[in-house]
């Protein structure tokens, strides 16, 4: 049972993790094809709903005129954590 339990949670971080990457990188080409607007529009519905509560814990960094949002890369970073350090305790368990 903690194995099935322990692919099924990597696999959703997989898919998290790829998701996020790809709204990182149509975060940077969104406006340059209508297409990559639409797909980044549903990229975004998919991500907000998790990167929403980092965004007011990450704070934004200042580069003079603009901001820089790292909530993104924080997220992929916390992602690889789940699966480099609390999914294999969840496989190793047994009930």
């Amino acid at each position: 049972m903690a194995i099935i339990l322990y692919q099924i949670l990597n696999t959703v971080a997989n898919i998290l993790y790829w998701l996020i990457f790809a709204h990182i990188i149509l975060s940077w080409v969104r406006n340059m094809n209508p297409t990559l607007s639409h797909i980044a529009e549903t990229v975004d519905q998919l991500v907000n709903p998790i990167l929403s509560p980092l965004r007011s814990i990450v704070p934004k960094i200042d580069l003079g005129g603009a901001q820089l949002d790292l909530t993104a890369i924080v997220a992929l970073l916390l992602l690889r954590f789940i699966q480099a350090y609390i999914l294999p305790i969840i496989k190793t368990l047994s009930f």
